[in-house]
């Protein structure tokens, strides 16, 4: 009878929203979401990008299994949850703060372009 208490009683802490273990799951969650939606968005290579965009899709869906907890704990804890979320954005923004190539030497008009400044030949 007591282990059958216990069961019962570890079911509902999983589902309550105040849980430690929710609110950290819920957090890194956050985190994770924000900062690779931005590195899908902002990454200078295409297989950063790409990484970024599984991992993102991966952490999309064990929350969605979660769905009404999630938003249990987002409605709870909506001012925390922003700031997570702006912080992180701001992170990762400047984490992806260039999102152009690296400058290359290109051809430019009547002169080579390079880092920014325009060499002229002497070839007019």
């Amino acid at each position: 009878m007591n282990s059958a208490i216990q069961f019962a009683g570890d079911l509902v802490g999983r589902f309550d929203p105040d849980n430690p273990v929710n609110l950290t799951l819920f957090f890194a969650w956050l985190v994770v979401f924000v900062f690779t939606f931005t590195g899908v968005w902002r990454a200078r290579w295409r297989w950063v990008r790409l990484i970024c965009y599984l991992v993102n899709q991966a952490a999309s869906f064990i929350m969605l299994q979660a769905g009404v907890l999630t938003l249990a704990i987002i409605y709870g804890r909506w001012r925390e949850a922003a700031a997570t979320a702006l912080l992180t954005l701001v992170i990762s923004l400047w984490f992806f703060r260039d999102p152009a190539p690296p400058a290359k030497e290109r051809k430019g008009q009547g002169g080579t372009v390079q880092g920014g400044t325009v060499s002229r030949r002497a070839t007019d």
